[in-house]
């Protein structure tokens, strides 16, 4: 059970992680693992969580989380009818064929259809399926009410009301005064993608990963509003709900009709012909914006909705609907050399590399296979013929071996550092790892990456902290902080890139817009230490097993003093509440062997110890639906000194329950533990 728990924990820290990293259109990298995270292999960390949390809460409720769209809640807008996906005809040709065929004939069967037409309109329509962030916005008489992206349940959605009016697109008040919700897709038009990524890249700032990543994070500029208008993205209509006077019944004049009339953007939609389907995929590589396939629709508005929904009949995917998913492009190239990395965990991860080759709009010239047990079980070694995909347009992957080299050689010494590798069995991959920690400089980068990240050190890529490292600037932590301007200047680095690193290592706010050198350098003369969280900077410390959540107990625990966690016992360390005995056994070695290096890292930083205030022994549970997001909620407790937890159990004080609220209040007055509604929460915090 406690494992179970520990388990969890783990998942939500990763999903967490990722969503994080999704909304600032980052780069989704595994926190563990330091691998970028596929499309596919989120879901599958989503559903290992939902698994989990289905077992566990036949009799322990105080498992279930409130919500798996989110890690944290927010605001939200109320989407009727839900926003639902659609059905998908993926696969091979012949696989989506069937599936079109199969959809084909249930329409023309259900609706009574015969010929391919219905009142001189074509019976099917298409469009390209964009590859966005898909929003509603509501309009009531012609004014701007409210706008929320699409959630996991199709209802619950984010609300981006303030950040939509700074959208290209997107008008506040419409030419007409009609009452209605228009769906689409937010989006970043590839050549401004390109430029804002260049952009980043030349203030010495991580490049993003993707359009659709960077939109995200776009729409969720929750600060300031307004500087969603400095991220340059654009709305496209696809849909039209909520319209009871509507001047058109097909999908085709609908689309008409919104780009003339209302003057908002709508996707070009056309009559189906089957072999249009091929020649709409051939010019995906001259559009600039990103889609990944066609959507076939009913033309007949009316008949659409007579189609019905897959399952619930509110939630499920629309019968009169249906995605023809284009092909994953690939390539077959001949391996030329085996390149093996360490990781930030000290794995070792073999990189395929080949002569470029044309991939998804890119020129491809080396790949992951991910773990030593790929490359031995498929026979990847120099002279392999391998296929690869770029998987979710992102990262290239191994989907299959051509041709099987005649010879694999496998690395036996940690090609950073030299020391003999171990030899991980498991019951699906074989894993390589590099044991030597710190004193390795391939690890220390991800260790010092990670570090900088949790503190909260924004704008400093990884290639500055390699280019530290290789310098042999930096080789621990405390390092970092030991470094002067006429020492990086030596070492090769630009005066700009000098400066902003200075800036930035004493956590200085915005520093990438003083551009005079000489001012800023002045300011980061002046500046005391940096101020850090206890939480975050034990978070920072990158022990396995051991997440926010874990950082988040140890803090309160020990009331924020480090030097008292330094000299922990593992009795003491598993008499918290948050930590399991795994979970106490990583700190308890990981505090043995780095002890030296965090005394001396603590000279060059301010501790923050947890608040104290009128809360200060209180502890909350948060479930449900908020207008503010759950993580708002905790730290107004944390800030008066009391603590948030994620289960209920009889040692929590109060619940306080939103709207859609689960089995944490049933399981809450079971326990008769009080229950407070947003309300008499605010009371207890203003008395």
């Amino acid at each position: 059970m406690k494992n179970a728990k520990v388990e969890i924990d783990s998942l939500l820290e990763v999903i967490e992680s990722l969503d994080t990293a999704y909304e600032l259109g980052e780069e989704c990298i595994h926190p563990h693992t330091g691998l970028i995270v596929t499309d596919t292999e989120y879901d599958a960390i989503r559903k290992k969580l939902t698994d989990l949390l289905s077992k566990y809460d036949k009799d322990n409720a105080f498992l279930k989380q409130p919500t798996l769209s989110t890690v944290t809640a927010s605001k939200k807008v109320k989407h009727n009818p839900p926003m639902t996906s659609i059905s998908k005809a993926n696969g091979t040709l012949a696989e989506k064929e069937d599936i079109l065929s199969d959809w084909i004939k249930k329409v023309m069967t259900k609706l009574n259809y015969s010929g391919d037409k219905k009142n001189g309109n074509p019976i099917i329509a298409q469009s390209f399926k964009r590859d966005g962030v898909a929003v509603s916005i509501e309009y009531v008489n012609g004014k701007l009410s409210r706008a929320g992206l699409r959630p996991q349940d199709g209802i619950n959605g984010e609300d981006v009301t303030e950040n939509i009016k700074y959208v290209e697109g997107v008008l506040e008040t419409l030419p007409i005064p009609v009452t209605l919700t228009i769906r689409g897709e937010l989006e970043c038009k590839i050549s401004v993608f390109n430029k804002m990524n260049e952009k980043a890249i030349e203030s010495g700032e991580k490049g993003y990963s993707n359009p659709r990543n960077y939109t995200y994070g776009s729409i969720n500029q929750s600060k300031d509003p307004k500087e969603t208008k400095n991220r340059c993205i654009s709305f496209t209509g696809y849909t039209i709900e909520n319209f009871d006077k509507a001047p058109y019944s097909n999908s085709i004049d609908r689309a008409k009709w919104c780009n003339q009339t209302l003057k908002i953007p709508f996707v070009r939609v056309e009559p189906f012909v089957y072999s249009s389907l091929a020649k709409m995929e051939s010019m995906v590589s001259t559009l600039d914006y990103e889609v990944d396939g066609i959507v076939l629709e009913v033309n007949d508005l009316e008949d659409q909705e007579q189609m019905g929904r897959h399952g619930d009949s509110q939630t499920g995917n629309p019968l009169g609907k249906l995605a023809w998913k284009f092909k994953e492009k690939s390539a077959k190239p001949t391996v030329k050399n085996i390149v093996w990395q360490t990781g930030r965990q000290g794995k070792i991860t073999p990189v395929l590399e080949f002569d470029a080759v044309p991939l998804a709009g890119t020129m491809v010239k080396r790949c992951t296979a991910h773990n030593v047990g790929i490359v031995t079980s498929k026979g990847i070694g120099i002279g392999a013929v391998i296929e690869i995909i770029k998987s979710g347009k992102i990262i290239p992957k191994v989907i299959d071996v051509v041709k099987r080299a005649n010879k694999v050689d496998i690395v036996d010494v940690c090609p950073s550092c030299g020391s003999k590798l171990e030899l991980i069995k498991g019951n699906d991959a074989e894993e390589l790892y590099c044991n030597n920690g710190l004193n390795c400089p391939a690890q220390n980068i991800g260790k010092i990456v990670n570090y900088l990240s949790v503190i909260g050190v924004k704008g400093l890529a990884e290639s500055i902290v390699e280019g530290l490292i290789d310098s042999g600037l930096v080789k621990k932590l405390g390092d970092l902080y030991n470094i002067d301007y006429n020492t990086l200047i030596k070492s090769g680095f630009s005066e700009r890139t000098s400066v902003l690193f200075l800036a930035r290592i004493k956590m200085l706010s915005n520093p990438e817009k003083i551009q005079d050198n000489k001012i800023l350098l002045d300011k980061v003369s002046k500046a005391g230490k940096p101020l850090i969280s206890s939480q975050d900077f034990i978070a920072a410390m990158g022990i396995s097993n051991a997440g926010k959540g874990t950082a988040r107990g140890l803090s309160k625990f020990y009331n924020g003093d480090i030097q008292r966690l330094l000299s922990a016992t593992m009795d003491e360390l598993k008499s918290i509440d948050e930590i399991g005995d795994i979970t106490a056994n990583s700190i308890f070695e990981f505090i043995k062997g780095n002890k030296d290096e965090i005394i001396e890292l603590l000279d060059h930083v301010d501790i923050e110890k947890p608040k104290t205030g009128k809360l200060t022994g209180k502890s909350f549970v948060f479930t449900g639906t908020f207008e503010k997001k759950r993580s708002e909620l905790q730290k107004m407790v944390e800030d008066l000194g009391g603590k948030s937890s994620g289960s209920v159990s009889k040692k929590v004080d109060y619940v306080v329950v939103g709207e859609d609220a689960g089995s944490k209040k049933d399981e809450a007055e079971k326990l008769n533990i009080k229950i407070l509604d947003i309300n008499g929460f605010y009371d207890i915090i203003k008395e």
